[in-house]
């Protein structure tokens, strides 16, 4: 959960206010039934990275996979750490069969743009559509 609450904090989420105890009961949720996969990345004994995506059946014999958050505290965000989780990620989405990863990157922490971007690309992703967002008042 701290993990959760660094990403909304540094992210400087303006579009809605955090709710620490449905976000618990949602991470809880998705974890305990496997709906939204994640990989924590730990050193010392604390969290300081994470990589969570969903799986879907709907038009696809083999599943097509979403990535929902992707999150490195500042301290261990310039080393390995993030390509380690992406890499992790991937090695799993090949193990269940997956047919297509994609990501929706939408960095909201300023000095993570460009290297998250470049990070998809060097894994061999391509730039398709954008993200378009509506506040609903």
């Amino acid at each position: 959960m701290f993990l959760y609450v660094e990403l909304y904090n540094e992210a400087r989420i303006t579009e809605f206010e955090l709710d620490t105890g449905q976000a618990y009961l949602s991470l809880f949720h998705a974890l305990a039934s496997g709906d939204r996969p994640h990989l924590l990345a730990v050193i010392d004994g604390k969290p300081v990275g994470f990589i969570a995506w969903t799986v879907d059946l709907t038009f696809s014999k083999r599943p097509i996979v979403a990535m929902r958050e992707f999150f490195v505290i500042r301290k261990h965000r310039r080393g390995a750490l993030g390509k380690y989780l992406l890499k992790l990620m991937l090695l799993e989405l090949k193990h269940i069969d997956a047919c297509l990863f994609q990501a929706a990157l939408a960095p909201r922490i300023p000095d993570c743009a460009g290297s998250v971007r470049n990070l998809f690309l060097k894994e061999g992703m391509r730039e398709v559509g954008v993200v378009m967002q509506k506040i609903l008042t």
